[in-house]
């Protein structure tokens, strides 16, 4: 107790301790002879049972990195099989070949070594090995290698599996199995190295009463030793399948966690009324954040928003990362949907305030899908899929959130078949454009034509932008859609001109994405020079939406870059995104298309009356032209000239058209111009 409290021994227990250590001495100066025979004896088998401890932790380390390396395996097959590109499919089939034949290799080499032997192999429970445990391992890694070859070499046949079932086969069964297993074989071995200990006392009769101080002195260190490396080994197997389960950016589960905590919670009976909801989280403009400021910055971002996952939602819902910017909270318990909005609003409206990263201002969204299991789900996959559906819903339509229904599946299944056929019909030229004129109200002139795109399906007709511009993005076919349309575009503008026709300008809508690439300036101005025509007489449309978006330097700069050269910059849809005065006048705007929901009904409505004199009033200020899109009545015309927008363009004036109607359209208004002169 003194010893614990900091003071020193007394002089009494040092005398005790001295007079202690002697007696000792000379007992074992006594039985020097005996003391020997039995320290070798039990050195010997100390030493043995630790060696085999030793080489037991080794397998399980190397068995570990096997089954780590069968994961690569699964996962470089599965990338092969889902890749669209046949460059990527091989690399990825050349590298689960290389995996293979290491792991095939290291296999062989664990079967190629001897089985261990000792002088105490006669003794079953010491000397018994665990060979069961490592022979069932190497089967199962070697039933795992024979279906990976096959589905790598391309051999098809009912034995082929796919690679989900593949990844599921290493996840499922050889990691648990080593873990279950590793701990019992060294339970085993510390029992063996225990019971080596007590053969020692056994063997050693009388006399180990006598040397008990040496002896302990010398076994218990080694027993510590073998324990401290079991507890290490089965932190180190913790954590490895810690790790396997959950994101090691934000600390929360993965896909795999959440699919069996999914499976689980279906499992569960639960009363009359309770739902099981599937909340899927998709994060808005969180590409553009690491494209302009960097991956830490975007870290930083979704560790923030898991901590507001946490902080909002309930004890026992259960959340989990399972992508690079989506989210799904579980809710095990629902009894009306209202019980998830209000909680989902809080964690969209949290998301969605401004904060600052390192002197940098950031601002995202974020988009929810709901699923719930009263909705006709086969299993729990499903309600996943389901949810991941109805966040597709709510990011097309601009809501915050959105309930699954069977219709989006059925949506989602045309919108795969329509993907798919976009890339042929790119190939087959059945993207064309169409053009709508501008007018001037003053003297009826035309200022230009717009060109929108649309899909000539041979099926459905006639497609809209708003049906397949997205699925080009998707299947990733949305340049060569852009540089298609543009093309035509100039065509048609270069063929009305041969005709005699007097048309000022073609807008052609860009996308941010284009207006980033800096190879497109260049390309722009050879596709124009090509042509003879001048870039004054190209308008580049670009939505208000995607500078609001991203407000990034890049965009800017080669804004002003283009209309430096001579192109000019319309802002469409102007109103619906609220861009800054600032961004208005560096990116040198030359005009604002103000977006149709202004326009409709605007003779009835006094407040869309007075928002349009003040958009129309801001542009007057900055020397910036205004045009009306979407006017489809006299009325509407009548409203926006009184407002002092002498620019319009609209079903009013004329339908979009493709190249060829609007010739006739041209000569149409040519003649009734003649006409009105001769009456």
């Amino acid at each position: 107790m003194k010893r614990i409290m900091g003071s020193e021994p007394g002089r009494d227990e040092a005398q005790e301790e001295r007079r202690s250590i002697a007696a000792l001495r000379r007992a074992c100066v006594l039985m020097l002879l005996l003391v020997a025979v039995f320290a070798v004896l039990s050195s010997a088998i100390s030493r043995y049972t630790i060696a085999r401890h030793d080489r037991l932790s080794e397998t399980v380390l190397r068995h570990t990195l096997q089954f780590v390396q069968a994961d690569r395996i699964a996962l470089a097959i599965s990338r092969m099989v889902e890749s669209d590109d046949a460059e990527r499919r091989e690399f990825f089939r050349n590298e689960a070949a290389a995996r293979i034949d290491r792991l095939r290799a290291a296999l062989d080499e664990d079967t190629r070594k001897p089985a261990g032997t000792g002088p105490l192999a006669i003794l079953p429970e010491i000397g018994a090995a665990p060979a069961a445990l490592w022979e069932g391992l190497r089967t199962r890694l070697a039933s795992f290698l024979y279906l990976a070859n096959r589905t790598v070499s391309g051999i098809d046949g009912p034995t082929a599996p796919n690679p989900a079932e593949l990844r599921r086969l290493v996840s499922e069964e050889i990691l648990p199995a080593l873990i279950r297993d590793s701990e019992r074989a060294h339970l085993q071995e510390s029992r063996d190295l225990h019971a080596a200990e007590r053969l020692g006392y056994l063997v050693g009769g009388p006399l180990i009463l006598l040397i008990l101080a040496i002896f302990v002195f010398r076994l218990r260190p080694l027993s510590a030793t073998a324990d401290r490396q079991f507890v290490r080994q089965r932190d180190l197997l913790r954590r490895l399948q810690y790790s396997l389960q959950h994101d090691p950016l934000t600390g929360l589960p993965n896909r795999a966690c959440l699919s069996e905590h999914l499976e689980r919670l279906w499992a569960e009976p639960r009363p009359e009324g309770e739902r099981l909801a599937v909340c899927h989280l998709d994060l808005s403009r969180f590409k553009a954040i690491n494209d302009n400021h960097g991956h830490a910055i975007g870290d930083t971002v979704l560790r923030r928003v898991a901590d507001i996952l946490r902080s909002e939602t309930r004890k026992g819902d259960f959340i989990a990362r399972i992508g690079g910017d989506e989210f799904v909270v579980v809710i095990p318990r629902i009894r009306g949907e209202v019980e998830a909005v209000s909680m989902l609003d809080r964690i969209v409206s949290r998301i969605g305030e401004p904060f600052r990263i390192g002197g940098i201002t950031v601002r995202i969204g974020a988009r929810v899908g709901i699923a719930t299991s009263q909705q006709g789900e086969d299993n729990a996959e499903a309600l996943l899929i389901g949810a991941e559906l109805a966040t597709m819903q709510a990011k097309r339509s601009g809501e915050p959130r959105s309930f699954f229904s069977e219709e989006m599946r059925v949506q989602e299944i045309t919108r795969n078949r329509l993907r798919e056929q976009l890339v042929t019909a790119v190939d087959t030229a059945q993207i064309v454009p169409h053009f709508q004129p501008q007018i001037d109200l003053r003297d009826s002139r035309i200022v230009g034509f717009e060109a929108l795109a649309r899909w000539n399906h041979p099926e459905h007709g006639l497609i809209g932008p708003g049906r397949f511009l997205d699925l080009a993005e998707e299947a990733g076919v949305i340049d060569r859609v852009g540089r298609r349309i543009f093309r035509q575009s100039l065509d048609a503008l270069q063929r009305w001109r041969a005709a005699g026709y007097d048309v000022p300008t073609i807008g052609i809508n860009v996308s941010g994405r284009e207006i980033r690439d800096p190879r497109f300036i260049d390309w722009l101005k050879f596709e124009v020079e090509l042509r003879g025509l001048e870039p004054s007489s190209v308008v580049i449309e670009l939505l208000e939406t995607i500078l609001v978006e991203s407000e990034d330097d890049v965009l800017i700069a080669h804004l002003r870059t283009l209309s430096d050269h001579g192109f000019r910059i319309d802002l469409d849809d102007f109103g619906t995104g609220h861009a800054s005065l600032s961004n208005l006048l560096r990116m040198k705007i030359d005009r604002i298309k103000i977006d149709r929901s202004f326009i409709t009904g605007i003779e009835r409505m006094a407040r869309q009356r007075r928002l349009t004199s003040t958009m129309i009033s801001m542009a007057r200020s900055l020397e910036i032209e205004v045009l009306a899109e979407g006017v489809e009545s006299p009325q509407e015309i009548a409203t926006v000239r009184e407002l002092g927008c002498h620019l319009v363009q609209g079903y009013a004036v004329a339908r979009p058209m493709d190249a060829s109607r609007v010739l006739d359209w041209l000569a149409a208004r040519d003649q009734s111009d003649v006409d009105a002169l001769s009456a």
